[in-house]
């Protein structure tokens, strides 16, 4: 994440090598830096992990003052006045971007109308004057989102500057660490730093420093970097010995619409050692020369050029073609080669080609087509000459006749890596060896390891072997700067409502009390927690609401229901409810403590409501069952059939609807196997069976040495049945069953032990 502190510093890094004034003043600095002037104000945007876009990107920043004019069609809302010094939101709702300003004197004003909002202001010194005074009387919301740790930064660097409050504009400052900082100034009193209406103060911490003057070296270090750079070369013609780099660009609006194109070029010199190009930033505007078309057509500048491997291109026509009068958009071509016997003639090739029958592609067959081109009439464009007959070579007779062409390209400068040039506190050892430290890793200062860039020395630091901080003290001139101070206005919050400044604290330890955790079916909750008495946060804090709730159907029980509500039954989740007090808010790492167990910060779950007053605690209790006594019923119960099992039923509680035990399977029904006598006939034998129990028939088998034979009969009675036309004097074996039959299906009993009958 890019810290404010980060940018801030490197603003300061840059604006202490530009030429300012010494004193502070009213207005806008008119200095300027090869043209560029050096105070501004901008908004710029700011994405979700606090990184500010770069001032080149402008697309995402809005110049509101720049090259001391004022453009005040940028933004809705936004508009600034030169002459009073002036910077005017109405109703300019930006919560994801930054006001910044550079150097605009000691009477810049933020004049506020109806509700505005910024996602921070950084307001820069350069040395010059850089106080703010936030007037008006509407209201101004800063970093409600809280994306920066502090919320507005004055950086003063060195010169007296001032942080006011009109008597009647309201402003609301969020932050995650200090809402607002007014960074090293002279003065020692906070009234001179910070002003509220009325005179009224608020709570203001000092910080008091002074540094020591530390022998410093410049340094140019080399970053590895796992994607490569490309640029096209450029040739200044009065400067042959120069690295240029350049590109096409476009100007986008604010609607990312193209509203213009050009060129730009960059300036650069070559470190050997790290196979890279390092940026000269004195060149053009910030180290850019941004010119349109037709200045760059007319300018110094070219794109350096070599032959490639591709063909230079021919472009012709037919003679009719010109003839018609009518505007030509298109084009005949071919690739460019000369003639060995007529090097003046203008001639060009094209490749043939024929169908793959196998894979229906055209492919190269081997020949070229040779054609020579003149010029028609006064038009400046090539035709085909009709008097040379076209020639159809192989490539060795193209290349023993001709010579190809190749186009002259762009030339690309590729490289992996980059470096930076910075200015880093010198240490020697015991044997006075330099070194320096950059993010805790030591580097050797040999010197005979330097190179000049754009007129200074740095040295190409070495990584340094076996040396620890402990082995290297820092080179001191035993000289002092000025005792300097950073005021900082505290907390998460702040308000100012017309003339009273009120400073939000934030509450980072919640304790609560025992919760009442016996819940009875039918019973109303009986609510008992509370912010502990005897902790320091129960002045800071009130429990306003407690709740339980339903799992299964979202039902809530809670104390701010009017009449008291039975509960029913299932399980239950408790949330606590916490109120901060006037003056204070919550902050989003808080330390919980519940019962006097303190809770890490992932063992249970809140969320922070309107604007962190409001604290909703969950997940820190078990979930609760409601108690009570079961009271059985018998449901799914099944009777079995004869063709279907049967199922016991479950035990189940009539209050809670919980299963008690599970039921089991029961068989199914069986028809019980008649009993029957058999009498021999004449040719025939009758059967007597007695009756069975839901039978719906029976049925009746016999044979003499062979298959069986079945017989179905459908009653229920006890009955007689003759089997007839049988073969005289044969013994007959006779088995018989019942059946029941439902629909399409149909049960047995068992058959029946076999009998034997010889028929008359």
């Amino acid at each position: 994440m890019k810290r404010l502190s980060t940018l801030i510093l490197s603003l300061v890094m840059v604006l202490s090598l530009l030429p300012v004034s010494a004193f502070a003043e009213n207005g806008p600095c008119q200095d300027n830096w090869d043209g560029y002037y050096l105070s501004f104000i901008r908004l710029s945007a700011i994405d979700e992990e606090g990184n500010i876009a770069d001032e080149y990107d402008e697309t995402k920043v809005a110049k509101i003052f720049k090259h001391n004019k004022a453009n005040n069609d940028l933004l809705a809302g936004v508009s600034y006045d030169k002459l009073t010094n002036t910077l005017t939101l109405d109703n300019a709702n930006y919560t994801n971007m930054v006001l910044q300003a550079n150097m605009m004197g000691d009477d810049f004003k933020l004049t506020v109308s109806g509700v505005n909002s910024l996602a921070g202001i950084i307001i820069s010194s350069g040395e010059y004057g850089g106080s703010l005074s936030i007037e008006g009387k509407g209201t101004l919301n800063v970093n409600k989102n809280q994306i920066l740790d502090d919320a507005i930064v004055l950086n003063a660097e060195g010169v007296d500057a001032k942080l006011s409050f009109g008597k009647e504009v309201n402003v609301n400052i969020y932050a995650r660490k200090d809402v607002a900082k007014v960074k090293k100034t002279p003065s020692t009193d906070a009234k001179d730093v910070f002003s509220f209406g009325n005179n009224t103060q608020a709570q203001i911490a000092r910080e008091n420093f002074s540094e020591d003057y530390v022998e410093t070296a410049d340094c140019c270090f080399y970053r590895e970097s796992e994607y490569e750079s490309s640029y096209r070369k450029v040739i200044c013609k009065t400067d042959k010995n120069g690295i240029y780099l350049g590109g096409f660009y476009t100007y986008l609006d604010a609607n990312e619409q193209e509203i213009g194109s050009g060129y730009e070029i960059e300036k650069y010199e070559y470190i050997e050692k790290y196979n890279v190009y390092v940026q000269d930033y004195s060149f053009g505007e910030r180290g850019t020369l941004k010119l349109s078309e037709d200045e760059f057509a007319k300018s110094d500048y070219s794109f350096a050029k070599e032959q490639g491997e591709t063909p230079e291109e021919i472009e012709y026509y037919k003679p009719e073609d010109i003839d018609s009068g009518e505007e030509l958009d298109w084009h005949y071509s071919s690739n460019k080669v000369t003639s060995k016997e007529d090097p003046d003639g203008i001639y060009g090739y094209v490749e043939h080609t024929e169908k793959n029958e196998q894979t229906g592609e055209y492919e190269p067959n081997g020949y070229y087509g040779v054609r020579r081109f003149v010029y028609y009439k006064d038009s400046g464009k090539l035709i085909e000459d009709e008097t040379f007959e076209y020639q159809t070579l192989t490539y060795e007779q193209l290349t023993a006749n001709y010579t190809i062409v190749y186009a002259y390209e762009d030339v690309w400068v590729n490289w992996c890596g980059s470096t930076f040039e910075d200015e880093k506190y010198l240490f020697k050892d015991s044997q006075n060896k330099k070194y320096v430290v950059d993010d805790d890793v030591i580097y050797e200062c040999d010197e005979n390891e330097k190179i000049e860039l754009f007129g200074k020395e740095y040295y190409l630091p070495v990584l340094a072997e076996g040396v620890t901080i402990d082995d290297i003290n820092p080179c001191e001139a035993n000289k002092t700067y000025d005792d300097y101070y950073t005021f900082t206005l505290q907390g998460s919050q702040f308000k100012y409502v017309g003339e009273k400044p009120e400073e939000i604290k934030s509450i980072d330890f919640v304790d609560i009390g025992t919760v009442w955790r016996t819940l009875e079916y039918n019973k109303p909750v009986p609510f008992t927690a509370e912010v502990n008495p005897d902790s320091d946060c129960v002045n800071q804090m009130d429990l306003v609401k407690e709740s339980w709730r339903n799992t299964k159907d979202n039902t809530e029980y809670s104390s701010d229901d009017t009449v008291a509500k039975n509960l029913t039954y299932g399980t239950y989740e408790y949330t606590a409810t916490l109120k901060a007090k006037d003056g204070y808010v919550f902050d989003p790492e808080f330390r919980f403590v519940y019962g006097g167990t303190e809770y890490a910060p992932q063992t249970f779950s809140f969320r922070l409501a309107d604007g962190k007053k409001t604290l909703i605690l969950s997940d820190f209790i078990q979930p609760i069952t409601t108690s009570h006594t079961h009271k059985l019923v018998v449901k799914k119960k099944k009777s079995a059939t004869h063709f279907a099992n049967g199922y016991s039923g479950d035990k189940v509680c009539s209050i809670c609807g919980k299963t008690l035990s599970k039921g089991h399977s029961t068989a199914r029904l069986k028809l019980k196997t008649p009993g029957f006598s058999v009498t021999a006939g004449n040719k025939s034998f009758k059967v007597k069976y007695s009756k069975v129990k839901d039978a719906t028939g029976f049925q009746v088998r016999y044979k003499c040495g062979g298959s069986w034979i079945t017989k179905n009969f459908n009653t229920k009675k006890s009955v007689t049945k003759t089997i007839n036309k049988l073969k005289k004097a044969k013994k007959y074996t006779v088995q018989i069953r019942a059946f029941v039959k439902s629909g399409k299906k149909t049960a047995y009993s068992d058959w029946t032990k076999t009998k034997k009958v010889t028929v008359k």
